[in-house]
């Protein structure tokens, strides 16, 4: 069971970033409520349907070069591998409305902004509507960066100076998965239409247990499981639904299961509608 586990773990290519050495994970979460210039503070939140999408680009070319680039255009810039659509309501970095003018998303960077074996060092971004028409950004409308992310991200504006409405919660996952937890798992059907079927017995404690599903971009859809789990078998379902309980386009994502920040599996699931 272990090596048949560790082989579709190594076989999940877009999911490689979970593989390698370490795995970063990002919470991102942006309050409305404190930015101060009308000029650029999203309408102070009033959106159609509470959509808010990020607008990103990750520096990975190396560590000093992607802190001295904040704020410079050209190829030097920090937006080398850039993902959103400007203006597209195609989904593509929707945050979560986390109620009180507080959105948020989750991301794997190396998967994410598809760099599977590169170090991510510093992200820019921007915050905008469905449409475009309205933005987030810092104090003086320029753009918002993440620095230091391989040690404690800190977010500062175009100035250098800290961002206090954007937020960073980093997670460190194990490289390389923990399956002394497992006693077995199997996800089915595979393919799935309507929903699919986690089932698994876990061999020991997890205080910090979660499941979550996440996209082929390396977003957070949806979580699962969250808290402690006790030995024995479990079962969890997901019926192809987001967090904000829409259905989610057909194609493949990721059941990642760990236990704080060791990975435990895993697994690639195909959506087909």
């Amino acid at each position: 069971m272990r090596k048949i586990l560790l082989s579709a773990l190594l076989a999940t290519g877009l999911m490689a970033g979970l593989v390698q050495a370490q795995a970063i994970q990002l919470k991102l979460t942006l309050d409305v409520n404190d930015l101060n210039n009308p000029d650029c503070w999203l309408n102070q939140g009033v959106v159609n349907n509470n959509k808010v999408y990020i607008h990103s680009g990750l520096c990975t070319s190396n560590a000093q070069l992607c802190t001295d680039s904040i704020c410079v255009s050209g190829p030097n810039s920090v937006w080398q591998h850039v993902i959103g659509n400007w203006g597209i309501d195609d989904g593509i970095g929707l945050m979560t409305y986390e109620g009180g003018l507080r959105w948020s998303i989750t991301m794997i960077p190396t998967t994410y902004y598809n760099t599977p074996g590169a170090t991510p060092y510093t992200i820019g971004l921007v915050f905008r509507n469905d449409d475009g028409m309205l933005t987030a950004k810092d104090g003086a409308c320029n753009d918002i960066f993440i620095k230091n992310i391989q040690g404690n991200p800190t977010v500062v504006g175009c100035d250098g100076l800290p961002f206090g409405p954007l937020a960073v919660e980093k997670t460190v996952l194990a490289g390389v998965s923990d399956p002394s937890y497992l006693g077995g798992l199997v996800v089915s059907p595979r393919p799935f239409r309507d929903q699919v079927n986690i089932d698994y017995a876990l061999t020991k404690k997890a205080s910090h247990f979660s499941v979550r599903i996440f996209s082929g971009t390396g977003q957070e859809v949806i979580r699962l499981a969250s808290g402690s789990q006790v030995p024995g078998s479990h079962r969890l379902t997901w019926d192809g639904r987001d967090v904000a309980g829409r259905e989610v386009g057909n194609g493949m994502y990721f059941m990642v299961m760990a236990d704080g920040d060791k990975l435990i599996a895993n697994e690639k699931l195909l959506l087909m509608r």
